[in-house]
């Protein structure tokens, strides 16, 4: 922060004539630069029943709210009159997007929760993609053949799975914390 919001010293990587011309005075809040299913779900699982008209600090736009109220029906977070449904009062005990803990849900009912957690965690990992893209021609095409090594014809999530379970045969997570599924090793 030092430069930016106190004293100190801040180096860029870009002139102050770029800074003053291209970057915002103040980077605009999360609430109006995200998917809003999560507040909507969190303020719903707290008894706040119309998001449309809670006073928000910085309110977003209706048409995100709508939107997210709309996601969070389809994924069975709520009824048909918007109120939160059972699902809906489980799925807002998870810290996770809705649909990651719709999934974590479902998967008790397929008999599946300790390979859906492994994937719904390699999914909401900061970053997210847990495949290393360089940017030197050669190494992007070694490192897209390596990724196709973990290509499954199931799809993406049984591919990171797939991904995930070689890991830990080649003794991945050894030395780390928990070492794996499974405690530490």
């Amino acid at each position: 922060r030092a430069g930016r919001t106190g004293p100190g010293i801040c180096l860029r990587l870009y002139s102050q004539k770029r800074m003053d011309t291209e970057f915002p005075d103040e980077t605009a809040p999360e609430i109006l630069r995200t998917n809003l299913a999560s507040t909507v779900l969190t303020l719903k699982g707290m008894g706040i029943n119309d998001p449309l008209s809670f006073d928000y600090m910085d309110a977003p736009d209706t048409e995100k709210l709508v939107a997210a109220l709309r996601m969070l029906y389809l994924l069975g977070a709520l009824d048909a009159d918007g109120h939160l449904s059972k699902l809906g009062r489980d799925m807002a005990l998870f810290p996770l997007e809705p649909a990651l803990s719709r999934m974590i849900l479902a998967s008790i009912h397929h008999d599946c929760a300790d390979d859906m957690v492994t994937v719904v965690a390699m999914l909401a990992a900061d970053g997210a993609n847990v495949f290393y893209r360089p940017t030197m021609a050669e190494e992007k095409e070694m490192a897209t053949a390596a990724k196709q090594r973990f290509y499954d014809p199931e799809g993406d999530y049984a591919g990171l799975l797939k991904l995930f379970n070689e890991w830990v045969a080649a003794g991945g997570g050894r030395g780390g914390r928990g070492g794996g599924r499974g405690g530490a090793s």
